[in-house]
């Protein structure tokens, strides 16, 4: 009787031992499901973080691009208007000289329309002798008119 007892006593606790396994894997199961998710998330908002941080590095690189291109669009500008004074200063060396030397020589010098053409016409390529025929001018007086633009 007592061997039935101590079998039925043992059963019994292999049962409840069964149960609170049981128990205790669904629990496991959950936790285990719910990391899952929680990783699934994780690296969800990963991937979303470095595609922002993709966009946002493309956005900076065409926002200094266009920095870039306004500052050599501004570099441009002022060396063009460097270029302006300085050839406007140059005319008025020109016109001024032309006036001194008219004035205390009272030899007539050649115009502006003429130096523009000489020099225009040299930096076509033409020869010293080509521009004096095409300005009805002198060799020398072209080759003179060709080294005051230089010096000025």
């Amino acid at each position: 009787m007592i061997n039935i007892l101590l079998n039925i006593i043992g059963l019994l606790c292999i049962v409840i031992s069964l149960y609170y396994i049981n128990r205790v894997t669904k629990r496991e199961s959950n936790l285990y499901d719910e990391m899952v998710s929680i990783y699934k998330d994780i690296r969800y908002y990963s991937n979303t973080i470095e595609d922002t941080m993709r966009s946002f590095n493309d956005l900076i690189d065409v926002s200094l691009n266009k920095v870039e291109n306004l500052q050599d669009i501004y570099l441009q500008e002022k060396k063009q208007i460097k270029v302006d004074e300085t050839m406007q200063s140059n005319k008025n060396k020109i016109d001024s000289l032309s006036i001194k030397l008219k004035d205390s020589n009272k030899i007539e010098m050649p115009n502006k329309e003429i130096f523009d053409k000489a020099v225009q016409l040299k930096e076509n390529g033409l020869s010293n002798k080509e521009i004096a025929q095409k300005l009805n001018k002198g060799i020398r007086e072209v080759e003179i008119i060709l080294k005051m633009m230089k010096n000025i």
